[in-house]
Order: structure tokens, then sequence, then C-alpha cells
């Protein structure tokens, strides 16, 4: 008996150590994840933030009109000085979102318009489907009434808005890779 006891004060046995090791593992883990679900909420809020941003700068600055122009890299560059800095990448020439990608803006004529330039298109590209997962609930405010999602360039797919979580999951799933477009239409 007297055996057993000195062995007992020599410390932590092995199985109180993987114990501790697994507890403490667990903790980063959950750490760790928190930080990531932290940083994809932020970037989601701050794009949402941007693109509501867009579309007042552009509803100001074409107020007047009947029609957006088309918008191509010269009359985006126009937009630059009303916009701010953090999502301007003069170097490229390039509107720059939270989640790393690029806004393009674009326009199309509402329904039965044919050729009318009333409804703006804001294109956020470069997203992976988790980033489309978080846009795609969410209220882009005044004037917008659909979103859209694509694959890189090609044709998006539109939804009323606003698209329930549930929904969001289905449509985003199937999309593959970090090359996903995600659209918000305006209107004037």
């Amino acid at each position: 008996m007297k055996r057993y006891w000195k062995r007992r004060e020599r410390g932590f046995g092995l199985l109180e150590t993987a114990i501790t090791l697994v507890v403490i593992g667990g903790l980063a883990a959950s750490i760790l994840l928190m930080a990531s679900n932290h940083h994809v909420t932020q970037a989601r809020d701050q794009v949402v933030e941007e693109v509501q941003l867009l579309n007042r700068t552009i509803q100001r600055a074409y107020s007047g009109v009947a029609q957006y122009p088309v918008f191509d890299p010269t009359v985006e560059a126009q937009l630059f000085d009303l916009l701010p800095p953090r999502i301007v990448d003069r170097d490229n020439s390039t509107l720059r979102s939270a989640f790393g990608g690029v806004y393009r803006l674009g326009t199309e004529g509402a329904s039965g318009c044919g050729t009318c330039r009333n409804v703006l298109r804001v294109r956020v590209a470069g997203l992976d489907r988790d980033d489309c997962k978080a846009l795609m609930p969410m209220d882009f405010g005044k004037h917008s009434f659909r979103v859209g999602v694509g694959q890189g360039y090609g044709p998006a797919t539109t939804y009323a808005t606003p698209v329930p979580p549930a929904q969001a999951d289905t449509i985003c799933s199937p999309l593959g890779g970090s090359n996903v477009s995600f659209y918000v239409y305006f209107n004037k």
C-alpha cells in the first residue's frame, strides 16, 4: 500500500495528461471556430454596407437622369472620388469587396422595358459558397428587389428578396470553388 501512495505523489500520470491535452485542444478549436465565424460575419456586414453605399452613391450621382450610363471602367473610375478609399483600388481600377473579390457595376432594363438602363446591378465577384450563403438572406436596403448567384462570369439565377436562410443554403451549396458571383439588383 505504501508503494502505491509514493508513486501517486510524483505528479500527473499518463491518463491525466491525456485528458488535460484533450480539454485544451477542444478549447483551442472552439476559439478558432468562433474567430473564423466572427471574420465571416464582419466581412458579410461590411459587404452589405458597401453595396448599400454603392447604390446610394450611384442613385445620387445619376438622380437627374432617367437611365444609368453604361458602366465601363471609365465611368466606374469617375465614382472613385465619391467612394471611401477602403473599397477603391486605384492601381487596378477596381472596387474591392471585404471578401477580397471585386465589385462590378452593370445595368439592365426592368421587365418589359427593352433597352432601358433603369436597374442597377452590383456584382460581388470572387466569393465562395459560404460567402454566398452569408449574403443571400441579407437586407440590402432601399430599392433592392432581388439577388442572384452564378458561377464565374456565367449567367445569374435571380431570386426575390428576402431569401430565407434555408433556401440560401440550398441555392449556394451546389456552387463550387472560390469563383462564385453574387448579384444585388436595385430599381432606380
